[in-house]
């Protein structure tokens, strides 16, 4: 496309259709490719009115394909209409602070919005005039709905912790999930069925957590530099890929992840059995 892209992001629905962000661009741009490999730029999103003088930071498409969020280096952010490129409304939520590196994600059924902030993650529902709660995690700056939209993980790279909430904003546990190399950590994912949660360090590692109990179910040097993304590959929870600073994409089994609660079985018992 000669396109200097910033981000780029699958239509779930529509795998020849993805939706771009160029670096200090003022908003999305669609596009869709054929089989034959012509490219097709889609009509340009809207601008929003209060992003100048500004730029976009973040950028994603809700699961249904129905809706593109975007935040902004001040920690606003924007919604539209993924077919058309039209505005809902100038602003979605509005931050008090910068949040330049900042992260946004929409809930499976479009109806809930969450964006990080310098305090936490901001949760939004979008068909009510509610205000946003606000799910406390300092310096959160990644963000993330599980598939069926009953959780959230939100991270504070350079903290390198993780905090998982239910869709309601209730925390899972009563601790933050800290990287065991104290590093930082790159935008967590969840599993297929919500089940586990992963993510990458600035030091190679790909950690990966049981959801419920908050424990750690494997631990993998793939990588020798910052892990930016990791995701499970459809179709079960055994194997993941991920992308880093050092130029490489790995693709990896889990064998823990099939079965999680035999690995937490098998740590208590050693640990019981050390005593």
């Amino acid at each position: 496309m000669g396109y200097s892209a910033g981000d780029v992001k699958f239509d779930p629905t529509d795998p020849h259709r993805v939706v771009t962000r160029t670096w200090f661009g003022k908003q999305p741009q669609g596009w869709r490719w054929d089989s034959g490999g012509g490219v097709e730029r889609l009509p340009e999103f809207e601008i929003p009115p209060s992003l100048s003088p500004g730029y976009l930071t973040s950028l994603n498409i809700s699961q249904d394909g129905r809706l593109v969020a975007a935040g902004d280096y001040r920690g606003n952010v924007y919604l539209w209409d993924a077919r058309t490129g039209k505005l809902s409304g100038d602003r979605a939520l509005m931050s008090s602070s910068p949040a330049e590196y900042g992260g946004v994600a929409v809930d499976p059924s479009g109806n809930m919005l969450a964006a990080t902030s310098p305090d936490g993650i901001l949760l939004k529902k979008l068909d009510t005039g509610e205000r946003p709660k606000l799910l406390p995690l300092p310096n959160a700056n990644t963000v993330a709905f599980d598939q069926h939209g009953e959780y959230i993980v939100g991270g504070a790279r350079d903290r390198g912790a993780l905090r998982v909430w239910t869709r309601d904003g209730q925390p899972v546990h009563d601790h933050e999930l800290v990287a065991h190399d104290g590093s930082t950590v790159g935008q967590p994912s969840f599993s297929s069925d919500g089940r586990l949660v992963a993510v990458g360090t600035g030091e190679g590692l790909i950690e990966v957590w049981d959801v419920h109990s908050g424990r750690r179910v494997m631990l993998v040097q793939e990588h020798s530099d910052m892990v930016n993304d990791v995701l499970f590959l459809p179709g079960g929870r055994s194997r993941l890929v991920s992308a880093s600073n050092d130029w490489t994409i790995a693709v990896f089994g889990c064998e823990a992840c099939a079965d999680p609660d035999a690995v937490i079985r098998d740590a208590d018992r050693w640990v019981g059995g050390s005593n």
